[in-house]
């Protein structure tokens, strides 16, 4: 999916899917963390210091925060998500809401750490 519009909403939309699948495929969740990570620091690369890059990464914190949840709570909820898990990540994601990360780095580190210790408390 993509649109015309502010490019950190497509940001947004595809690290969801990379986060929302760290959440889902625990066996590979450094695999798409580092992913997530990956992805974001090419797509800064390729864009520079230009004006493009003014606050882009802090509208792509919060437009895949929105889309976290819009995944969970939404009218088109991630299929491979169990209700449970669905709403654990909507849990998460509201905390990190609340006090939003300023880095992509920060907010996958504390998604990851998140999501862990409440998956962890649960079983």
């Amino acid at each position: 999916m993509i649109h015309f519009g502010d490019g950190a909403f497509d940001l947004g939309f595809s690290l969801t899917h990379f986060l929302s699948k760290a959440h889902y495929l625990e066996t590979k969740r450094e695999s798409f963390l580092n992913a997530a990570r990956q992805y974001w620091n090419d797509y800064a690369d390729r864009i520079g210091s230009g004006p493009l890059r003014q606050g882009l990464e802090a509208r792509a914190v919060r437009h895949t925060l929105a889309c976290l949840v819009a995944r969970c709570v939404g009218r088109s909820p991630l299929e491979y998500l169990s209700i449970d898990q669905r709403e654990l990540q909507a849990e998460v994601v509201t905390q990190l809401i609340n006090n939003p990360p300023a880095t992509i780095d920060e907010m996958t580190a504390r998604f990851e750490s998140e999501i862990e210790k409440r998956s962890f408390g649960s079983k």
